[in-house]
């Protein structure tokens, strides 16, 4: 839209997320979301097999996340998953997997759209 109107639109969607976002051109807000999506399921599906590997090797999570913290690899996520995953309090894990199941799927038709190639994320 013009610039009145995304200005307007501005703090209905600032109170939807953290922040919105102008793209330049049509279509980006979608592929952007879907995007950010494919990486939250990556690293929710990477983190918990991390945690399960460590729980059935009888490692100490909290000297794991020590180590995380302090590595490149570290991510805010991993803070703010990591107690409902230690605990196993996954208080409605099944919306937000679906959730990202679907967006998951749709970043795969859209990479596919564009050419690229998909089995990395189709393996997840």
């Amino acid at each position: 839209g013009d610039e009145e109107t995304i200005g307007e639109a501005m703090p209905i969607l600032n109170a939807m997320g953290r922040i919105g976002f102008k793209t330049s051109t049509y279509g980006n807000p979608s592929t952007m979301k879907l995007a950010i999506n494919q990486l939250v399921a990556a690293k929710m599906a990477a983190f918990g097999f991390s945690m399960a590997l460590l729980e059935k090797s009888s490692i100490d999570t909290d000297e794991f996340m020590d180590c995380l913290r302090n590595s490149d690899a570290h991510s805010r996520y991993y803070d703010l998953k990591y107690d409902a995953m230690k605990c196993h309090d996954h208080c409605h894990p099944a919306a937000q997997v679906k959730i990202l199941h679907k967006d998951v799927g749709c970043i795969i038709q859209e990479g596919k759209k564009v050419h690229i190639d998909t089995q990395v994320v189709e393996a997840m």
